[in-house]
């Protein structure tokens, strides 16, 4: 990872980003082999986020690219039309700092994927999904104390309906 690859002190720029492996070592890495999304032999995330500051810091606007390349472990079983090997997610972000400790923010989120083996395809595979995932997040980051980043959000889209929304709490602890 590396948190600034590129960086502009005077135009308030900033390139982040990291490649991550996860290994398939989950139950649910054996559980799916040979299903839609087979994780057999891992999955590795490549993520850009470029951001721009206004107001001398107070407002942030990123705009997060997260690439997954699922590698299957197995050829589909039978009745699986499709595999997915890839997905892109789009996360553009807009946060504020209110004070020293408490940022609210907004996010839309979509996602593309691509899946494998389509039998309407002859097995070349297609991208689909960009228009049906369109999501509106707000939430706010908040650090109680050194250390601490509690983020509480609420996810919804493409309106809003109590049934089709998420209500989230992450909550980050630094050691070290």
């Amino acid at each position: 990872s590396n948190s600034s690859i590129t960086k502009s002190t005077r135009y308030g720029t900033n390139l982040s980003g990291y490649i991550r492996y996860y290994a398939p070592f989950s139950h649910s890495s054996s559980d799916n082999v040979g299903k839609r999304v087979d994780t057999k032999n891992g999955v590795i995330r490549a993520v850009l986020d470029p951001t721009k500051t206004f107001f001398d810091g107070a407002l942030t606007i990123s705009g997060g690219v997260y690439v997954h390349r699922t590698f299957a472990g197995a050829r589909p079983l039978p009745g699986v039309k499709e595999q997915r090997d890839w997905r892109i997610y789009l996360y553009p972000r807009a946060s504020y700092q209110l004070t020293d400790t408490f940022q609210p923010y907004v996010a839309y989120f979509n996602d593309w994927e691509h899946v494998r083996l389509d039998t309407t395809r002859q097995g070349a595979g297609r991208w689909q999904s960009f228009n049906d995932k369109h999501n509106l997040e707000i939430g706010f980051d908040w650090q109680p104390v050194a250390g601490l980043n509690v983020t509480p959000y609420l996810e919804y889209g493409p309106t809003f309906v109590p049934r089709n929304s998420t209500v989230g709490l992450i909550a980050e602890y630094a050691f070290l």
